[in-house]
């Protein structure tokens, strides 16, 4: 299915790029997990036979407190979620005292920086299309020794019609 219409990177709402809830969570409930939405994992601590997760789970508005155990655990917060919980269990709750020392160091966002490109010779229209579609790799230090990566990065309409109402004003 292709509509092009851009708006990858606040995720895709005609189904034309599989997220987590299509691929790996569907999977993973196919395969018997329970995946719980709405809940946020404030510790886990090892018991004898597997793990007790506590948790307050977003209800009406407000935080309800629970816990459960199970034998197998995987974090599924994201990079920053999931390393955030993984160091407050280590070293604010001591529940997980074997987590590696160099958890969180050599995180990247993905996106260190961030450089638009006008060109006033022709008309682009970067919320038409899907976003990264094309890159251009200088890690090998060509270009003066740098290492970088180049690239595309169409954005989401509503970035791009806020853009174009800002330059219409300026």
């Amino acid at each position: 299915f292709r509509s092009h219409c851009g708006n990858c990177d606040i995720g895709c709402q005609v189904g034309a790029k599989n997220t987590l809830d299509l691929n790996y969570l569907a999977a993973a409930r196919n395969n018997g997990a329970e995946v719980r939405p709405l809940h946020i994992v404030r510790l886990v601590t090892p018991l004898d036979q597997g793990f007790r997760v506590g948790f307050e789970r977003i209800e009406g508005g407000s935080l309800v407190a629970g816990d459960v155990t199970a034998d197998k655990v995987i974090l599924a917060a994201g990079s920053l979620g999931s390393t955030e919980l993984l160091l407050r269990c280590r070293d604010e709750h001591q529940t997980l005292p074997n987590v590696s020392r160099r958890l969180g160091f050599g995180w990247s966002s993905n996106g260190d920086f961030l450089t638009p490109a006008l060109y006033s010779d022709r008309t682009i229209s970067p919320t038409r299309g899907p976003t990264i579609s094309c890159a251009i790799n200088f890690l090998d230090g060509s270009q003066g020794g740098q290492r970088f990566f180049v690239e595309d990065g169409g954005f989401p309409n509503v970035i791009g019609n806020t853009v174009g109402e800002l330059a219409e004003i300026g």
